[in-house]
């Protein structure tokens, strides 16, 4: 696998791989998940249709939650 040393750092203390972050809607989980570049991309995208003078977003970043398999 090749990523950068400062990924392989964030691999090895997060143990996990790089993809711990979701988009929220409303506060909630809407299932999109990735690196945070990835979900700030998402968001973008999701918001190309918004009115920004007279809409609020309603999407925000959120952690996902360390799973245990």
């Amino acid at each position: 696998m090749s990523y950068s040393t400062i990924e392989g750092m964030i691999r090895q203390s997060t143990n996990n791989p790089v993809k711990n972050y979701e988009v929220l809607k409303n506060g909630k989980s809407i299932g999109l998940e990735g690196t945070l570049q990835v979900v700030i991309e998402l968001i973008r995208d999701l918001e190309s249709d918004l009115n920004r003078a007279t809409e609020h977003s309603p999407y925000t970043i959120g952690q996902v939650n360390a799973r245990s398999n």
